[in-house]
């Protein structure tokens, strides 16, 4: 009984975590305290696509969304896979060449916390992250700022001089 109660436990949280993926996209762009490995500062997910900011650029990371939903929907109709399935990714790597390594501000947050639980070690145990809409990338250049505004489903940004 008790191996079929860990089953059960076990077959929610995949459950869960894939409905997650699938339709909790985290409001704002999401910091990282140590959740992230260095040296990215916070994520932002879109539709498709995640965004991993650093001091001094990002990285962003594209996936096939047809691909993608095939294989969601496949899986939430027969509960396992019949076949396999190959969902393609592409990342491109953005470093402003001889920026200098800025401050990152962030600011307007929402209310929303989001905890991250990975294992059973508690040092992998992320909670209380907050989300932010604006970034401000201070003196990415001597006298130049980066913002960073999430804008609904896409992101909006400006140079400030």
């Amino acid at each position: 009984m008790k191996i079929q109660s860990t089953y059960f436990k076990y077959l929610l949280i995949v459950c869960g975590l894939l409905v997650s993926q699938k339709t909790a996209i985290a409001q704002g762009f999401l910091e990282s305290k140590g959740r992230l490995p260095y040296p990215y500062a916070y994520s932002k997910q879109m539709s498709g696509s995640t965004i991993y900011l650093q001091k001094s650029g990002y990285t962003m990371l594209m996936r096939d969304n047809a691909a993608y939903d095939s294989l969601w929907q496949h899986f939430h109709q027969h509960k396992t896979l019949l076949h396999p399935f190959t969902v393609s990714y592409h990342r491109f790597d953005m470093q402003f060449a001889g920026a200098t390594t800025s401050k990152i501000e962030a600011s307007q947050a929402y209310t929303t916390s989001y905890n991250f639980i990975k294992g059973n070690d508690p040092n992998h145990w992320y909670s209380n992250l907050k989300a932010y809409q604006t970034l401000l990338f201070k003196n990415l250049y001597p006298g130049i700022d980066w913002q960073l505004i999430e804008m609904g489903k896409g992101l909006k940004h400006n140079f400030i001089v």
